[in-house]
């Protein structure tokens, strides 16, 4: 039995995957879920066409933001679901062979506030 539920729950997980993939391939992405996924296949595109030491992705915190807290304030995403999202997503780039991967979080926006939200914590 509960080798059926871990199968079902694994294949629901790849089936979100495969979802996503389909949708962000030709649409630009609609969810904190989605968002994250293109910012990984992004990386891979990158990746697999230059062999690099070291890249920046940029300030992650703030190009997510606005998919946390619209999916948090539709009651669709947690907290602890994006949190168990940029730590899966940092264990993606911790299995980088022959790298590692940069990352800006926080600091100052351009109006000189302090930029830092619930994902630069998660982050960090």
């Amino acid at each position: 039995m509960l080798k059926e539920v871990a199968e079902e729950d694994y294949q629901s997980q790849l089936r979100r995957i495969a979802d996503a993939c389909q949708w962000i391939a030709v649409n630009p992405a609609r969810s904190f879920f989605e968002a994250v996924q293109l910012l990984w296949l992004t990386h891979e595109v990158i990746t697999c066409e230059q062999s690099s030491g070291s890249m920046s992705l940029g300030r992650v915190d703030q190009y997510l933001f606005p998919y946390y807290a619209d999916d948090v304030s539709k009651d669709i995403l947690t907290p602890d679901e994006a949190s168990e999202l940029i730590e899966a997503l940092w264990v993606k780039f911790n299995g980088m062979k022959k790298g590692f991967q940069r990352v800006v979080l926080g600091g100052r926006g351009s109006d000189g506030a302090y930029a830092a939200n619930d994902l630069t914590y998660m982050c960090l």
